[in-house]
């Protein structure tokens, strides 16, 4: 408090010196209103630093003698044990109470089922791709067969020892199994 009222005094003494002793500048109202601001965030500081200091006193009374404490859980839960007994003193860490479980439980049980089916889901997918790389190699065998008869075909169809529909059949069959 103390320390503003000193700084009040300097700046006051300073606007002073400058503009009415020594008239080194003119007072005009835009140093008026610049003054103002300074004296008026001077006084407003305490008023702040009041918020913030603690309340003295000589002769202080504890009216209560907990703490409340505040789990932080995402459900509003029942305390099953209380581990603490009055003006016993615990440390950092020790185990003040318990909770009701029973809902945690069930969650984790979900949880767990979770994680099960997903093993079994990784299961059935191993297995689809299994199926699938059985249906890749049959495609591409299937492929190479019509790829050989084609070319029969069509060199029967050049002899004239087989018909054109053969091989243009043969033709499109490739093209199927290439799709």
């Amino acid at each position: 408090m103390m320390g503003v009222v000193a700084i009040t005094l300097v700046y006051v003494s300073l606007v002073w010196l400058i503009f009415f002793k020594f008239k080194w500048m003119r007072f005009t109202p835009a140093w008026g209103l610049v003054s103002a601001f300074f004296v008026l965030h001077l006084l407003i500081v305490p008023l702040v630093g009041t918020r913030m200091q603690s309340p003295f006193t000589s002769d202080a009374r504890v009216v209560r003698h907990t703490i409340q404490l505040v789990p932080r859980l995402p459900e509003p839960t029942m305390v099953t044990e209380v581990h603490v007994q009055d003006n016993m003193p615990v440390k950092k860490g020790d185990l003040l109470f318990v909770f009701d479980q029973t809902i945690y439980k069930a969650q984790v049980d979900a949880a767990q089922a979770g994680l099960v089916a997903a093993k079994q889901d990784v299961k059935v997918l191993q297995a689809d791709i299994a199926i699938s790389k059985d249906s890749v190699i049959r495609a591409q065998s299937e492929l190479d067969f019509a790829q050989i008869q084609q070319k029969r075909f069509d060199t029967l169809a050049s002899q004239r020892a087989g018909s054109q529909e053969s091989a243009d059949e043969w033709t499109a069959r490739v093209e199927s199994a290439q799709a």
